[in-house]
């Protein structure tokens, strides 16, 4: 029985493992390629702006 409880939990590690590297390896992807549209200062003011609005609604509620 420990075997099969070990070897389960190795699979479901390994698959919220790949799950998490596939959703770091599209936000590089999709930051990647805003920094490709935003260049130069526009990107790190886009950003702060976003944060800023975000927290701003998330505040207001």
């Amino acid at each position: 029985m420990g075997d099969l409880v070990r070897t389960v939990s190795e699979g479901v590690r390994g698959l919220i493992g790949g799950s998490i590297d596939a959703l770091v390896a599209a936000f590089h992807t999709i930051v990647a390629q805003l920094q490709v549209w935003l260049p130069g200062p526009l990107f790190p003011i886009a950003v702060a702006g976003s944060v800023s609005l975000a927290l701003w609604w998330f505040w207001k509620r």
